[in-house]
């Protein structure tokens, strides 16, 4: 599956933009090295719903973290501390 890349403002994490594609056709040995070497990634235009972007990510990688606070206040998904949604302050 086609995958297209933008860099962040800062040079700092990668986003990656599918065009409608679905999450779990990514080529993973593609994605674990942009991960270690961006530390950050945004998918954007995937098909994907939570259980699926749970598999994928726990295929990548297995050592999440819960959020330890910040200026955003987030949301659990599903009660997972590791899966998070940003809402306003």
């Amino acid at each position: 599956m086609r995958m297209l890349k933008d860099d962040f403002p800062a040079d700092y994490g990668l986003v990656l933009r599918g065009e409608g594609g679905d999450l779990l056709a990514l080529d993973k040995a593609e994605v674990s090295p942009l991960f270690r070497a961006r530390k950050v990634l945004l998918f954007r235009g995937f098909d994907a719903d939570i259980d699926r972007f749970k598999s994928f990510t726990s295929a990548i990688s297995g050592d999440f973290v819960d959020y330890r606070g910040g200026s955003f206040k987030r949301d659990k998904i599903q009660g997972d501390p590791t899966l998070l949604s940003v809402t306003s302050a």
